[in-house]
């Protein structure tokens, strides 16, 4: 069953794959410095059109249902609500604290999180206490809980 988040009505979010993520802390501060998502989007990626959505929300009540596989034949640079994945493991961050979530993200914590494997619990603890501390700015969601058959890679949009 597709979860449901909670928004902030009129705020902008990044979707994003969590793998993508750490692309923005190997960046230069100066490539940062402006902190313009729309125009990092071609700077950090400039090999793939759609790496991240940006989203502002319509509706306090978010069904990741409404987002979709499509075919890359249909992408477009400027649609800002198309989005590729290649983990299927999505960040949704609002863009008001992207940075400073980017800063402490760790792709490896997640994923141990998400396993719940008990060597790792440190990492787990890490992922938790930043989920925490962005509590209602911060969510995940995997591809295959829009649809069985998204798991995975893909390009997507969000309706």
């Amino acid at each position: 069953m597709p979860r449901h988040l909670k928004l902030t009505l009129g705020q902008t979010y990044i979707f994003i794959d969590s793998l993508y993520v750490s692309d923005f802390t190997e960046a230069s501060a100066s490539t940062l410095a402006s902190r313009d998502l729309t125009a990092l989007r071609r700077i950090i990626f400039p090999d793939t059109s759609i790496p991240y959505a940006l989203f502002t929300a319509d509706t306090e009540d978010f069904d990741v249902a409404r987002i979709h596989y499509f075919d890359s034949a249909e992408n477009t640079t400027d649609n800002l609500q198309q989005f590729c994945s290649d983990t299927g493991l999505i960040l949704v961050v609002d863009t008001a604290v992207f940075f400073e979530v980017a800063a402490k993200f760790s792709y490896d914590d997640l994923v141990e999180s998400l396993e719940h494997q008990p060597a790792w619990f440190v990492r787990i603890n890490r992922w938790e206490t930043l989920v925490a501390d962005y509590a209602g700015h911060l969510w995940y969601f995997n591809t295959s809980e829009v649809d069985e058959d998204l798991a995975g890679g893909g390009e997507f949009r969000i309706a």
